[in-house]
Parts: C-alpha cells; structure tokens; sequence
C-alpha cells in the first residue's frame, strides 16, 4: 500500500475482469476491485442470458398470434405457385382464324398446348404467358389464342405476319381472376389467316432443332 491507497489482489485469468469498481472502505482509503464477468451477471440477476439460443427465446401469445395471421393472410403480390407446361413436338394445321374485329372462337384453328392449375384462392390472381413456335407454309397472318376451360371465347390473342417458310415465335399474355379454387384448365390454339399449312415447332411439316426449339405456356398464381 502506498500513500493510503491499498493495490487490490486482481482475480485469476479464468475469471476475466468485466468491471473496475472503486470501494470506500472509509476514512478515506479508496479500494479498486476488478469484479469477473460471472460476478457481474449473478448479481444482477442475468447468469443464464447467454445460455438460451436464439430459436429458443419464447414469444408472447399475441406475437405468436400475429406471426400466424400474417404467415396466413400473406403478402399481396407473392407468387404462390407456378405451372408449366411445354412441347417440342411437331404439328400441323391448315385451319384458319380469322383475323377481324371478333374475339377468336375455340372453334377455330387447333388446339396445340394445355395446362392446368388448382388456385389456393379465390381471390387471387393468375398471369398466363404463353410462346409458340410458328412457320407457315405460305406468307400469312399467323395467329395464337388463349382459352379457358370450354369457353367460347378467347381471353388473350397475338396475330403476326410470317413470310412463307420463316420461323417466327409468337408471345401472348394475359391476367384473370382465380374466380374460384376448382381445376381450371387453359387451352392454346393456333391458325393462319391465309389458306396454307401452320407448322409449329419446325418448318414445311417438319420438326427443327431436335425438339429443343419447344413451346411453352406457365401460369403463375399471384396472392391478391
């Protein structure tokens, strides 16, 4: 001790010191104390807070409740599933869809891709992208259309002029409403709008790129 002032014993290496505190031990005599971390948290009611991960920390009932409603409800704009569908096989048609001021019938052209999808909800909303891969035999108007289930009437339609022989891909697309939770099954039909013979996935009848050159319809489910 020099001066009234005591050099305190410091604690072993294994209990690190946390704290340096100053003890009056009276008449005026000052007394450093280095105090161990494990010291620190037992008085002050803390031993076991490093000890519970993080996955283990509980939640109140209402945090509980409110984490499951939003996990319930969603976020609006999420995707909620995707269905695809796609061929890279050859096919024809010499039937026709006019290209006028009429929306396309399911009568019309031929019927060359299929997908279907369940919605999760009712209200939620459906994107329907749709690629074909065309070549007419002659120069022409080639046209695609998009059909629900047996509805006579096209939702969605794309037309393109195709001088004869040439490869061109023809892209629609189209939004609906889930309307219900039932299968619905969406339907893609092609034609010309001259006299001649459609190819898709090929020219002149014949397939090209060994099918890789394929064509595609999906359907994303967007939470409304």
């Amino acid at each position: 001790m020099a001066d009234g002032v005591r050099t305190p014993n410091l604690p072993a290496a294994s209990n690190a010191a946390a704290f340096l505190v100053n003890e009056d031990t009276g008449g005026g005599v000052l007394v450093t104390r280095a105090l161990p971390a494990n010291a620190v948290k037992t008085a002050a009611g803390l031993g076991n807070v490093d000890n519970t991960s993080d996955t283990s920390k509980p939640v109140s009932t209402a945090q509980a409740a409110a984490i499951g409603a939003a996990v319930a409800a969603g976020v609006a704009g999420n995707v909620v599933q995707v269905v695809n569908a796609s061929t890279g096989a050859v096919a024809t048609t010499t039937s026709l869809i006019p290209y006028d001021d009429t929306a396309p019938q399911i009568s019309e052209g031929a019927e060359v891709l299929t997908a279907a999808i369940t919605p999760k909800s009712a209200t939620n909303i459906l994107r329907i992208d749709v690629s074909l891969q065309l070549s007419p035999s002659v120069q022409s108007g080639v046209i695609v259309a998009l059909f629900k289930d047996a509805g006579a009437n096209a939702l969605a339609a794309g037309v393109s002029q195709a001088p004869a022989g040439s490869n061109t891909q023809l892209t629609i697309s189209c939004f609906v409403a889930a309307g219900s939770t039932a299968v619905q099954t969406f339907r893609v039909r092609m034609g010309m709008v001259s006299a001649g013979t459609l190819t898709l996935n090929g020219s002149g009848g014949a397939r090209r790129f060994g099918g890789v050159s394929a064509s595609t319809i999906s359907i994303v489910e967007i939470r409304g």
